[in-house]
């Protein structure tokens, strides 16, 4: 206690005692336990504890007691202080201890991120091109059109139907599910160029109407996946992680998602370009470049096979609070 007490009066008594006074009022202003009924008890507020020039506390009485246990009190504040420095210093470190759970749905959502931006270069070329070059013929009006209607189905899919389905079935078999119905989706797509082909060939009045309405079910069933995908990746990087590491998780998937959708529009731009050209037939014909997409999306299946189910949980609630996603 003499040890304590003597290096707490120096630390007051120091020339840097000025710029310490208003830690030392803050410290003392939650402590009132010094409550007593003698007239010479004038601790009982310590918030209001005066302070003369050079930073000393100012006493009513001569009391060596009272200056000791001034002087204790101060020293354990000064020792919590240091304790929740360090606490917070721990805390920074372990943002960098990423569970393998975060990093299987961030490799997940790197998958997504770069089929999803590959089909969306694609289909632009594809609907534009001639048929006889394995297109539809589309011009910008059409193209332009079909955006704007799987806007709308995105819209309604994101707010009404994606909430009905978890509602009833396990997100994380959802996610399942869709990333197995992605392979035979794109698969579709350049046997409707072959339908465009028949049609014109046999003179078939209405083709380009019924080009048009064989399109918008598999678009709209591929804009629908994407909802079911994309939302249930983010879900999991959130619930992959605790609190304290979530900013890095995220900061990583962004990161890893923004890269391979910087690479996504060449690689598939390239593969259109060499398919048209190349003059060989099937598979290295305008079906190549979507059975690249599904084969991209048969890995994407195979890896989210390997997510665990606490991911379908979010770990940052307490444990009252659980609440797994679609049970």
């Amino acid at each position: 206690l003499e040890r304590k007490t003597l290096s707490c009066s120096n630390a007051i008594k120091s020339p840097d005692a000025n710029s310490n006074v208003s830690h030392i009022q803050k410290s003392y202003g939650a402590i009132n336990h010094y409550n007593s009924d003698s007239e010479d008890s004038h601790y009982s507020d310590l918030s209001k504890q005066p302070f003369d020039r050079s930073g000393n506390p100012k006493m009513k009485g001569n009391s060596r007691d009272a200056e000791e246990e001034f002087l204790e009190d101060m020293s354990v504040a000064s020792l919590t202080n240091d304790l929740e420095v360090k606490s917070d210093e721990q805390k920074i470190v372990s943002t960098f201890n990423i569970p393998s759970a975060a990093w299987t749905s961030i490799v997940s959502y790197a998958i997504l991120s770069f089929h999803a931006i590959f089909m969306e270069e694609i289909y632009t070329l594809y609907t534009v091109t001639a048929v006889q070059f394995g297109g539809l013929g589309f011009h910008a009006t059409k193209l332009a059109l079909s955006l704007t209607i799987m806007g709308g189905v995105q819209l309604t899919s994101q707010f009404i139907i994606f909430p009905w389905i978890t509602c009833r079935v396990n997100m994380l078999k959802l996610y399942h599910i869709c990333w197995f119905t992605y392979i035979p989706v794109y698969l579709l797509f350049p046997l409707i160029n072959k339908l465009e082909i028949y049609l014109s060939k046999n003179e078939v009045k209405w083709s380009e109407t019924i080009v048009w309405y064989s399109l918008l079910p598999v678009l709209t069933v591929r804009y629908f996946l994407g909802v079911c995908t994309f939302t249930p990746v983010m879900i999991f990087i959130n619930n992959s992680t605790s609190s304290d590491t979530l900013g890095t998780v995220n900061g990583i998937g962004q990161t890893l998602a923004s890269f391979v959708r910087s690479i996504g529009p060449a690689f598939g731009g390239f593969l259109w370009s060499w398919s048209l050209t190349n003059n060989r037939n099937f598979p290295f014909d305008n079906f190549f470049v979507f059975i690249v997409l599904s084969i991209a999306a048969f890995i994407g299946w195979l890896h989210s096979l390997s997510l665990p189910r606490d991911v379908n949980k979010s770990d940052n609630l307490d444990d009252d609070e659980v609440i797994l996603l679609g049970e």
